[in-house]
């Protein structure tokens, strides 16, 4: 794993990558393995998406008298709910 420090160079030297990784790193290579680390969140945040999204095509698709089974006060309006985007929480 390419560790970046605030002393070290960005893209290291030639000969460190073939000493290190027996080929050298290419820029898109170093760029990638540098963004790494964000990954998991933006994965995580397209699984929370697909999980609204379902959810509320869910909601959308029940007739009154389903929603009027699910646990909720009236003060919740549902409709809106189910019209909301699935970016918005």
């Amino acid at each position: 794993m390419l560790l970046l420090s605030p002393t070290r160079n960005f893209y290291p030297s030639l000969k460190e990558q073939v000493m290190r990784n027996g080929f050298t790193l290419t820029p898109t290579l170093a760029f990638a393995r540098a963004f790494t680390p964000r990954l998991p969140p933006v994965a995580a945040t397209l699984r929370l998406w697909r999980q609204r999204a379902r959810e509320r095509a869910e909601l959308a698709g029940m007739d009154p008298g389903e929603r009027a089974d699910l646990p909720f006060g009236r003060e919740v309006n549902l409709d809106a709910e189910a019209r909301k985007p699935f970016w918005r929480p």
